[in-house]
Parts: C-alpha cells; structure tokens; sequence
C-alpha cells in the first residue's frame, strides 16, 4: 500500500504520516506537481516527477469539488413531530392529521418546544433523532432543509408512515476550508520538510568518498 512505502522510502516531512499532505486546492501545489494532480483519477498513483527538490510519487486518495458536495456535507441536528397516516385513510383523515401537525409546529419557537409537543400529540418517532448529513436525507426532505435556517421548522412533509414537520436545532455547514487544526498541521510539515533537504542537502556537501582499487 502507498502509505506503507512512503513511511519506509519518502524522505518529506509527511513520510511518517504515509505521505498524506491533507486536502489541498487546485493551484497550491507547484506547477508541476498541480498538473499531475489534475489528470489523476480517486486511487490511481501517478509516475515520477523529478523537481528541483527531489522526486515525487503522488497518489489520489480523494477528489471534493464545490458546490452542491459541500452543501450536502452539512450536518444538521434536527427535531421533529411526527403523526402516523394508517393505509387507505381517508382525504378527511389526512386532512385532519396535516392541520393538527401544522398548528402544533405553529406554536413551536425552539427545538425543546418540539420535544414538549412531540409528547402531546403522542408522537411514535423519536422527536430528538440527532444529527445527520443533508446529503444522508431523502430528496424531498434535502430540499425542504437545503437552506433552511436554524430554528425554523419545514411545511409539513409527506414521510414513510404519515406526515412530519421538522425544525433545524443547529446546522453546521462545510465551507471547504480546512480546519485550524488542519493548517498548523500543514505548515509544521512545511517546515520540517525544509529542515530535511536543507539537512540531506549538508550531508552531500560533507560527503567523503573513499575509493580504493
């Protein structure tokens, strides 16, 4: 495996790692090394490349482009009511159940309302069930949430087993920028891979070649 032989061959800072630079931006890599990275397919090892600083293997672990990826990494922390619609029920029925859920999520400012309210209408879901990406949600359910601000509640949605209405505790959206964590990571690894060639680069220089015949 890639990061097995980079542990034991790559003389760069990221060797003890198994190689992994972290996510980077199309750009940020050196000319040279950013067009391989281009033309490189999610698994694949590209060839050699020989820069100034020495060789270089890369290897794709994973593309992520933009847009709606990055929106369907978000992760919400929902609330919900839920009444349950029996097969064959009539219009009437459906009628009454949709009106009985809308007023009751009317009356709902915040997420512990739903709880409280979930447990007066005798909701059979769990009103908390957690937190989950956007991309994890059925289509309609997606679109319902896809900008929904936190603290509003959807319209009443049609779901498995009868009608729900959901509210969005807290939102936590993917802006595509590593974390801080992240970025000190990447220039402690900088830094110590310009300590390495600066130290290789001293050791050839000192080099004593002895031959003997």
């Amino acid at each position: 495996p890639f990061p097995a032989l980079a542990r034991q061959f790559s003389q760069s800072a990221t060797a003890a790692g198994g190689g992994d630079i972290g996510w980077i931006y199309e750009g940020q890599l050196p000319a040279d090394l950013d067009g391989v990275v281009k033309t490189l397919k999610t698994g694949e090892v590209g060839n050699p490349i020989r820069t100034l600083s020495g060789i270089h293997i890369l290897y794709l672990i994973e593309r992520r482009s933009g847009g709606q990826s990055a929106k369907d990494d978000a992760v919400l922390d929902l609330a919900q009511l839920f009444l349950p619609i029996p097969p064959r029920s009539s219009a009437v029925d459906i009628r009454i159940q949709t009106d009985l859920i809308r007023t009751a999520a009317e009356a709902a400012e915040n997420c512990d309302d739903m709880v409280r309210l979930a447990k007066e209408l005798g909701s059979q879901q769990n009103p908390r069930p957690g937190k989950v990406t956007l991309g994890a949600l059925p289509p309609n359910l997606r679109q319902a949430m896809e900008s929904l601000p936190a603290g509003e509640t959807t319209p009443v949605l049609n779901v498995q087993g009868g009608v729900a209405v959901f509210m969005v505790c807290a939102r936590k959206e993917d802006t595509g920028l590593p974390e801080r964590s992240e970025i000190a990571k990447r220039l402690e690894m900088e830094r110590l891979d310009i300590q390495a060639r600066r130290l290789l680069r001293d050791l050839k220089r000192l080099a004593i070649i002895d031959v003997r015949i």
